[in-house]
């Protein structure tokens, strides 16, 4: 997993636990959104934040 973006946007995201070698699921992916979950929880995030996280099969 790489996260793309300012410093702050990066520190937001590895706080939630987007962070390597974490393994992330799409529970929900609409226009407005997407609800992903990580490490037990489920977390919202818009499209916006969405697109700065990038992830490997």
């Amino acid at each position: 997993m790489k996260i793309s973006g300012k410093k702050e946007v990066k520190t937001f995201l590895e706080g939630l636990g987007f962070v390597p070698g974490t393994s992330v699921k799409m529970v929900n992916n609409d226009t407005s959104g997407r609800i992903l979950e990580i490490r037990g929880s489920r977390i919202a995030i818009d499209n916006g934040m969405a697109m700065k996280i990038m992830v490997s099969q």
